[in-house]
Order: C-alpha cells, then sequence, then structure tokens
C-alpha cells in the first residue's frame, strides 16, 4: 500500500467502496423488512432515499476513516468512534424529539449529519416529499460528506510506524 503510486484520496475513496455497497444492501433490505413485514409504506421516492442515504453514508464513513487515521489499534477505534455515535443517536430526533431537548443539545445535535439524514427519511418515507423542500438538509449532508471525505485524505499518510 505504501508504494502504490496512487493519491491518498484514491485509495480514501477504495476503502470506501465495499462499505458503501454492505450498507446499500442494509437499507435496502431494512426497507424490504419496513414495507412487508410492518406494512410501512414509502409515500416518496424510493431512488431519492437510496441517492440521500449514499449521501449520508459518506460523513458515517468519513468519520471512521478519520479515526483510523488517528487510532494505533482497533480498540482506540472503537472507543474514538463512542463519542460520536451515542450523542448521534440521542441528539438527532431518533430516539427523542429535537424540540424537547435543551437548546444547548439542540445545537449540538445541529452538529451531527444524523440529524440531518433522520429529517430527510421521515420526509420521504412518511410525507412523500421531493428533493426541492428537503434541500437545505441535503446541502448540510453534502458539506458534512465533503468536509471528513476531505480531512480523511489529509490526515492520511503512506508510511509505516
Amino acid at each position: 500500500m505504501i508504494v502504490t503510486p496512487i493519491r491518498s484520496w484514491e485509495l480514501i475513496v477504495a476503502k470506501m467502496i465495499p462499505y458503501i455497497i454492505v450498507s446499500f444492501v442494509d437499507t435496502v433490505l431494512i426497507l424490504l423488512v419496513g414495507v412487508f413485514l410492518f406494512g410501512v409504506p414509502i409515500r416518496g421516492s424510493l431512488l431519492l432515499l437510496l441517492a440521500l442515504t449514499g449521501l449520508y453514508l459518506l460523513p458515517t464513513l468519513g468519520y471512521g476513516l478519520v479515526i483510523s487515521t488517528v487510532a494505533q489499534t482497533q480498540q482506540q477505534a472503537q472507543l474514538m468512534i463512542m463519542p460520536i455515535i451515542m450523542p448521534a443517536f440521542m441528539l438527532s430526533g431518533y430516539i427523542f424529539p429535537i424540540s424537547s431537548l435543551p437548546t444547548v443539545l439542540q445545537w449540538a445535535g445541529a452538529l451531527l449529519p444524523t440529524t440531518y439524514f433522520i429529517y430527510v427519511m421521515r420526509a420521504v418515507v412518511i410525507k412523500g416529499v421531493g428533493l426541492s423542500l428537503i434541500m437545505p438538509q441535503t446541502i448540510v449532508l453534502a458539506v458534512f460528506g465533503v468536509a471528513m471525505l476531505a480531512l480523511a485524505a489529509w490526515r492520511f499518510r503512506k508510511r509505516l510506524d
């Protein structure tokens, strides 16, 4: 890997591809279970839903890649991701409504891409809205994705430690 003539960002993208494939398979399975087992209708565009899921994968995989550039061991990486995962679930509106959180925690939740993805998922699946109504959240997800992938590519170094 160290002597390959590819740039850091190319290696980062190549490393993400298997995780993206697995994540899309998981997404499709979850949607199938929701629709056929639980009877949850998808009111919006399935193609839009999958595209926005792909957009959400960029910052989430970016977090993992950034952490992997910092951590020396797998245990360190697991411990480093916990302060991101737990707030992402607690402050994103997934468990508690954002409006019921104190203002400080609402601001903290706004710093997490999961908050925007939860909003997008609910809007597309439950309300059936189109891209024009969720464009602000989509732009924020894109900015998070580009920022995290750029940080991961910048932090990545081909070297032996």
